[in-house]
């Protein structure tokens, strides 16, 4: 049986499942759904359409384990479980009735095989689309009721992006003209395309290309922009000898890409790194093997509170780009900073790591290291700082995913839903950030508070499925995509 959703709000209501206090004008909401992540901008919206029509009993003890009310925008979830079938996605059983979903069908472009999706484009947006109740991807070029999503990183836009997009429409219109038995130039429906940029420093021809994409199909309101690149003229750089109260330089200011906005639907989005499934999996996979090894210590069955043995970490070494500090002067800044800190006499009691954890770069990216995951959960203050030309990194989410209270250097804007001294604490100078450190080990209450929030606005906002959902069901004339 499926679940009528004509008066989806007011039903959910009557059931107990929603509570009306959260309903919105009244701040946001969220509840347990299938034990599993959605993003409730899109879900409310989503589910009118989605859900199956009409049950004929519904018993309240089939919807208990779905009437958990938060205070938080989003559906909260666990993030271990399994993956859905494309069948099940369909028809999801709850307590004994069914609730049948219409997916959002999705086509990637390019269309890579899953052994070759490595980097963003596996951990994001084919993960994301792999564990989403609402998105599908499929491989049918033609389809007309699927919407693209490209990688910009991944596909050339004058080469094989635009070739692709013109052979699609020149096919439609030829279907479009047989199935109407005329010669007329009737044309067929545009569809939705969204961009994602993920290049460090942002692909300059996104524009253009958007233009170039809404010509071919008579529409500038069908091409979406998201873009990791939102700041522009970012040069951190640091002088020998530089004081530490010194506010750190060039960080640059936000884009406002006003010459794309006409070829485009809305604004350009933020795109940021979101969590990834290998890291919460085997961070996971190290927790069961603790709890096992010390089944008594009933503390380590929380992440927030589970014993820190160390206190502050900066997974990077002072001299990590070698011959070439241009594009790392800042971290490695940061980096000696933080080993000078630790030799000061006031820190000979504490424990603070400047290095490595596991490899780095295109084996960090590509596969989840077990020493860094291990060594996330092993300190309490995580800090992390970025390029000196380019703006967000993996760092900030893994260390939010671990469970530490996060530390970073600004970044214009913070990924969404992440606020300073609430999901994390923003340094701006080297005075400052030893100042902080010095104060959140010594306010434990404080600093755990920052570190739950962190870690639960990251397991919930933030996974590949969230991340994916919020890109195609979100609003696209606000930067994060919130409703």
């Amino acid at each position: 049986m499926g679940v009528c959703i004509a008066m989806t709000v007011n039903m959910y209501i009557a059931l107990g499942i929603m509570n009306p206090s959260i309903l919105p004008g009244n701040g946001s909401s969220s509840f347990l759904f299938d034990n599993r992540s959605v993003s409730t901008e899109s879900y409310i919206e989503n589910v009118k359409a989605d859900l199956a029509q009409n049950f004929d009993k519904v018993e309240s003890e089939s919807f208990s384990n779905y009437n958990k009310i938060t205070s938080q925008t989003d559906l909260e979830l666990n993030s271990s479980t399994k993956l859905l079938s494309n069948d099940d996605r369909i028809s999801t059983p709850l307590n004994g009735m069914s609730i049948e979903v219409k997916t959002t069908k999705v086509y990637v472009l390019p269309d890579l095989p899953s052994n070759e999706s490595t980097g963003e484009y596996g951990h994001f947006i084919l993960d994301g689309l792999n564990r989403s109740h609402f998105l599908e991807r499929v491989h049918d070029i033609d389809d007309s009721d699927a919407v693209w999503v490209v990688d910009l990183v991944r596909i050339s836009c004058f080469g094989e992006l635009l070739k692709t997009v013109e052979a699609r429409w020149e096919r439609s219109l030829n279907n479009t003209k047989l199935a109407n038995n005329t010669t007329k130039t009737q044309g067929p429906r545009p569809w939705k395309i969204y961009f994602l940029d993920m290049d460090d420093h942002g692909y300059r021809m996104a524009g253009h290309c958007a233009r170039l994409v809404g010509e071919v199909m008579n529409s500038t309101d069908h091409v979406h922009l998201a873009s990791r690149d939102r700041t522009g003229n970012r040069n951190i750089y640091h002088d020998d000898g530089e004081p530490e109260n010194k506010t750190f330089a060039n960080v640059g200011r936000e884009k406002d890409y006003i010459g794309m906005l006409p070829y485009l639907h809305g604004k350009v989005r933020v795109l940021r790194y979101g969590v990834r499934s290998d890291l919460v999996e085997c961070i996971e996979q190290i927790r069961r093997q603790d709890l096992q090894e010390i089944s008594t210590k009933t503390e380590y069955a929380d992440i927030i509170t589970l014993p820190r043995i160390n206190d502050v970490a900066h997974f990077w070494g002072p001299d990590e780009c070698g011959g070439a500090p241009a594009p790392c002067q800042h971290r490695n800044f940061v980096s000696k900073a933080l080993f000078n800190f630790s030799k000061e006499p006031t820190n000979s009691n504490r424990t603070i790591f400047v290095g490595l954890a596991g490899n780095r770069g295109p084996d960090g990216r590509k596969f989840v290291q077990k020493d860094y995951a291990k060594a996330l959960l092993q300190y309490k203050i995580i800090v992390v700082s970025q390029r000196d030309g380019w703006e967000d990194h993996y760092r900030l989410m893994e260390g939010l995913a671990g469970g530490a209270m996060v530390m970073t250097d600004p970044m214009t804007p913070l990924p969404y839903h992440i606020e300073d001294k609430k999901q994390v604490i923003v340094y701006e100078s080297i005075a400052e950030l030893k100042e902080l450190i010095h104060y959140y080990l010594e306010n434990e209450e404080e600093r755990l508070k920052i570190a739950s929030s962190g870690h639960e606005v990251a397991m919930r906002d933030h996974r590949s499925w969230t991340w994916m959902e919020r890109l195609i069901f979100g609003d696209w004339m606000t930067e994060h995509g919130s409703p």
